[in-house]
């Protein structure tokens, strides 16, 4: 597959490419070591003192006495302070959480491979590798979903939601998703330097049948300029659906931090650029940059603040789709058009369409034992999104069997629209290992670039109750709630595949939830799954009557040295049939289907090789859009391979 796209989009990812060359080679004389194992029986003899090259006396580290750059590696590192995270993960708080080693196990090409593991989320893939992807989640879509890179909103530009399929995952050390019962939160911390050798890590794949290639290279260093430095790049390309769409997305991304006592100055920048051919044959391709200043520090103690700046731009085929009319059909009373028109879309008569955001704000954080809490401003200068949003979350643990946390948030527009948003939660327990838990969730919240007939940001309201729990008892998991929706309205994505459909009739919908774990009678197996079921007088789109994933997993360490991880999986995935919208506002039907998958990944030392092997027994018409049936089989494999300088 040839790769389209002109010297100038392709330039951020040679000069990075450049540099993690120039860096690496900086140190070739230093010995690529594994990744230091956390359970090594490794003992040290502290009490031997080697000799040193040329009879050169060690001192009690092994490090010649006399050596200057040994010192030098001994020279503490400065770290930039992360940020605190709030709830602490589980299925009853609706936190899921992958850290870096969960990443490196997990086997996801994408965000969207990560979040469908999540009971309840429902995955939109429009294509193969590099076409557009989004998910669902108890009928959440447009102004519902929202992606955070390190505090920065990446705001969609031209739809209601961010493409999942256009992140790159190679420079992340950890995604957190909060699925709440009126919105989903993914937030994506990107990785920095905390040990003082530099570290690489390089990811290929490669699959069929649709010719898919997977890419990915990350560079860290404790000390460039003055300060740690991180760099990726990450290439994804497909021959798509019948070999007939070829696609593919390359990401270049860089952070750079200044640190001084407890106070880092970060610039991180990143650019991201999609080539992809349309089934008619026609050729659409274009750019998003993202780049964010920002000033991290602990002033008090346990209070940490951050105050950001940073702007957001589109342009290319890709900008030019989001000043098209957007009808909101599809909800009585509600009949006009949308545009993007923050003044930032621009389209000469030589150049490509370019569409930009201004982002800046500032937030605060404090945890204790007992309690913790976050607050977040942010001002945008994009007529389609809010003109100031504000949040406020916060939770408390007065004494031990009760926890209580809740949210709130607002939102004003230039218009003088506004809208509030609510959330409640608490739990109690354990008594004998059962924590029962109630969430509440209200409130309005707008869908970016959708206006009403009066040119006003449409606002769409939604009540959400889940009241259940959980049961833990060693490795045994199991957990259940019952869940009540209430939405005026359901608005469409805005992505290629559903541009223009603008809003569709909500209701009211009660339905369950069940998930598990459960170990088996030989230690390393256990039984995972989950399962989610939904009634109501009308099916919301996107939104399936039932969906389950269960699976079969294998996970052991059979060498006491802990050098060797097996990790296999074989099970099912279940997605009743829905209804999706299309581009003129009507809606189609898409019929259900259960496919079985496997997936088999060895980790030798730090050298991880895997192979996913999708539709095993070769179930026909699988697909998420009509007319977009995926391949009857198909399977991809890789390697990953990190190492330390």
């Amino acid at each position: 597959m040839r790769f389209r796209g002109d010297g100038r989009r392709r330039g951020p990812g040679v000069v990075l490419l450049g540099l993690m060359g120039v860096l690496g080679a900086a140190r070739t004389a230093a010995a690529q070591e594994p990744t230091p194992l956390p359970d090594s029986t490794a003992v040290v003899d502290s009490t031997a003192v080697p000799a040193g090259p040329a009879g050169m006396p060690l001192d009690s580290l092994g490090l010649p006495k006399d050596s200057v750059a040994a010192a030098d590696t001994l020279e503490p590192i400065d770290v930039v302070q992360r940020f605190p995270r709030g709830t602490a993960p589980s299925w009853r708080a609706g936190v899921w959480e992958w850290d870096r080693k969960a990443l490196m196990a997990s086997g996801a090409a994408s965000l969207t491979d990560l979040l469908e593991r999540i009971p309840g989320v429902q995955p939109l893939r429009y294509g193969m590798f590099a076409s557009p992807e989004a998910v669902n989640a108890w009928g959440m879509t447009a102004g519902r979903i929202e992606v955070v890179l390190d505090g920065f909103a990446l705001d969609p530009l031209n739809a209601g939601v961010y493409d999942l399929s256009r992140f790159e995952l190679a420079g992340l050390e950890r995604v957190r998703v909060e699925r709440a019962a009126g919105r989903l939160r993914i937030e994506l911390e990107t990785i920095a330097p905390t040990d003082r050798r530099p570290y690489s890590m390089v990811e290929a794949g490669t699959g069929q049948p649709d010719g898919a290639k997977l890419f990915r290279g990350v560079f860290q260093a404790p000390r460039v300029f003055g300060g740690p430095l991180s760099l990726a790049v990450d290439r994804v390309d497909s021959e798509g659906l019948n070999r007939a769409e070829p696609a593919n997305t390359f990401a270049t991304w860089l952070k750079w931090a200044r640190i001084v006592g407890t106070t880092a100055l970060q610039l991180e920048l990143r650019r991201a650029s999609v080539d992809r051919q349309l089934a008619d044959g026609t050729l659409v391709d274009g750019s998003r940059q993202d780049w964010v200043l920002r000033a991290r520090g602990t002033p008090f103690g346990r209070v940490t603040t951050e105050a950001f700046f940073g702007a957001s731009s589109l342009e290319g085929g890709l900008a030019s789709a989001a000043v098209e009319p957007v009808p909101t059909g599809g909800t009585e009373g509600e009949e006009g058009a949308g545009e993007a028109e923050d003044g930032a879309a621009e389209a000469d008569d030589d150049g490509p369409t370019r569409l930009s955001s201004v982002q800046a704000g500032v937030r605060a954080a404090f945890e204790s034992d007992r309690g913790w809490s976050r607050a977040t401003v942010r001002l945008r200068n994009q007529e389609a999104l809010p003109a100031v949003e504000t949040e406020l979350t916060g939770g408390l643990r007065p004494f031990d069997p009760l926890e209580v946390s809740g949210s709130v948030s607002w939102a004003d527009w230039r218009d003088g629209s506004s809208a509030a948003a609510y959330g409640v939660r608490a739990e109690v327990g354990p008594f004998l290992g059962l924590r029962p838990f109630a969430e509440l969730s209200g409130g309005r919240r707008g869908v970016p670039f959708l206006r009403n007939a009066e040119g006003a940001p449409v606002l769409t309201d939604r009540t959400s109750i889940r009241i259940g729990g959980d049961f833990s008892r060693g490795g045994l998991h199991l957990a259940g709630a019952f869940l009540k929706l209430s939405a005026d309205s359901i608005p469409a994505y805005g992505l290629p595949f559903d541009r223009g459909a603008g809003l569709f009739p909500g209701g009211n919908l009660t339905g369950f939830e069940v998930t598990g774990r459960i170990p088996l009678f030989w230690e390393p197996l256990a039984l995972e799954g989950w399962y989610t079921r939904w009634s109501g007088a009308a099916p919301w789109i996107y939104l399936p009557e039932d969906s389950w994933r269960a699976a079969l997993v294998y996970s052991h360490s059979p060498l006491p040295s802990g050098n060797l991880d097996v990790l296999a999986r074989i099970g099912g995935r279940h997605r009743g049939a829905m209804i999706v919208p299309t581009g003129d506002g009507a809606t189609a039907f898409v019929p259900g289907h259960t496919v079985f998958d496997a997936y088999l990944q060895l980790r030798i030392l730090s050298v991880w090789a895997f192979v996913r092997w999708e539709n095993i027994f070769l179930r026909p018409g699988v697909q998420d859009f009509p007319g977009r049936a995926f391949p009857r089989q198909r399977v991809f494999y890789g390697v990953k391979w990190e190492f330390w300088n």
